[in-house]
């Protein structure tokens, strides 16, 4: 995934106790790994209709939700509001890889079929960050920054794998996403 929007709605105790829920989506290309189509590509590419070469694109999704608590630690005398925040969540997380290509172009991924080569895996979240929360006094300037850990234990949502013919029943996976974040808020205070 390659890019990713978030919304989130937190409240902030006099104690600088933060609590909050949010949700996401990510999405973006992997043109490159062809792997869920199996033997059906070969160079990145696929007989189609009357047999043009068209090339498959595939993409991922992501769905997040969840729940987190917080602290903001004040480290400046002059500013009780803000200061090094440290938080934890708990969530769900749906990843899912799809083909996209015209069916109609390329018979063998129309709809009844491109589903069997899509893959879908989800469960639970866990998160954690580490950063830094300025609220400014005049209410202006209001953001945080940091560095964000999420891991999540999903499992496959789909029932059979049609490139290896194996059940999926069982599949499980450990995703770990590590990275900045960056966010402002528009406080209510």
């Amino acid at each position: 995934v390659h890019s990713k929007a978030d919304m989130h709605i937190s409240f902030k105790t006099k104690s600088n106790w933060t609590f909050g829920f949010g949700a996401g989506f990510g999405f973006g290309a992997s043109p490159k790994d062809f792997t869920l189509l199996g033997d059906m590509v070969s160079n990145g590419v696929v007989i189609g209709k009357n047999a043009n070469i068209e090339q498959p694109s595939l993409e991922g999704r992501i769905g997040t939700f969840n729940v987190e608590v917080g602290k903001i630690i004040p480290i400046f005398p002059k500013s009780k509001i803000s200061g090094l925040h440290v938080k934890a969540g708990i969530g769900y997380l749906s990843q899912k890889t799809i083909t996209t290509i015209d069916g109609n172009i390329v018979p063998q991924l129309n709809d009844n079929y491109a589903g069997l080569y899509n893959q879908s895996m989800a469960g639970l979240s866990l998160s954690q960050f580490i950063g830094y929360t300025y609220f400014s006094r005049d209410k202006l300037i209001n953001i945080t920054f940091g560095l964000e850990h999420t891991v999540a234990f999903v499992k496959s949502l789909n029932t059979w794998d049609v490139k290896n013919n194996v059940s999926l029943a069982d599949k499980k996976a450990t995703y770990r996403y590590l990275g900045p974040k960056f966010t402002f808020t528009i406080p209510l205070y």
